[in-house]
């Protein structure tokens, strides 16, 4: 990936660095289990599976998925990174990787480019022990409690958004690319109260600016009880990488 332009996915408490042509093909599971594809416009290229274990049957687990490939022909080979173990099948043809944590086992699957293994490998984090995760795809970036769970996405060209619930509370997340052609003629904050609802559906809040973000606050009371909540949007502009990002927290 040295020649290429690569970018940063961070998703349910793992991280790592792909190629920016990689997409997000697709996604199914929960924190405790799951799995996503990437790929690129013509084939798969990885799959990355995961489960959440106790950390005593971490290793057990790994062990046995290990002896059931062995038996079938695959080649075992330790890799230094992470304390992986890869696994070359041969019918059909591909290559696993097994990389057991504190408390997840991952499982990589390699249908594409093997090439790339090392260095995508050497680029993977763990994060599910910590009690905040990132989440990073086609610009959106956001550090977001682990207790919150991911209950919906939209992944359009050019725009992506999170949404995060935990009981009766909300964070919400995303970005929009090309920001050069957004804001040619409009101001960051009025383009906002265009795009935004939080904003467009309050014209009453009120705006804030730092050295770095632009921060909306409108007050609300909840229907239940009829108390008071404070709304929070944060919108950055990163003009580095032509995107517009925001965050979002609320109630019910």
């Amino acid at each position: 990936m040295e020649n290429q332009p690569t970018q940063r996915l961070a998703w349910s408490g793992f991280s790592l660095t792909v190629p920016e042509s990689w997409n997000l093909r697709l996604r199914h599971g929960n924190a405790k289990a799951g799995a996503i594809v990437l790929a690129d416009l013509h084939e798969a290229q990885l799959e990355i599976r995961w489960q959440t274990l106790r950390p005593r049957a971490v290793g057990p687990r790994c062990a046995k998925l290990l002896a059931r490939l062995k038996k079938r022909g695959a080649k075992i080979s330790s890799l230094a990174p992470l304390n992986a173990t890869r696994a070359d099948h041969p019918k059909p043809k591909s290559t696993l990787t097994f990389i057991p944590t504190g408390t997840r086992l991952y499982e990589l699957t390699w249908p594409g480019r093997h090439d790339l293994l090392p260095q995508i490998l050497a680029s993977f984090e763990d994060h599910a022990s910590d009690a905040v995760w990132p989440w990073e795809l086609f610009g959106t970036s956001a550090m977001i409690p682990a207790n919150y769970r991911l209950k919906q996405t939209i992944l359009q060209p050019g725009r992506t958004q999170f949404t995060f619930r935990r009981y009766g509370q909300k964070i919400l997340c995303g970005s929009w690319s090309m920001a050069d052609r957004l804001l040619a003629q409009t101001p960051l904050q009025t383009w906002a109260g265009q795009h935004i609802p939080l904003v467009r559906n309050n014209p009453r809040g009120a705006w804030q600016t730092t050295a770095d973000s632009h921060i909306f606050t409108v007050p609300v009371r909840t229907t239940l009880l009829r108390r008071r909540r404070t709304l929070t949007l944060m919108l950055n502009h990163d003009p580095v990488q032509n995107v517009i990002r925001w965050t979002q927290t609320t109630g019910r």
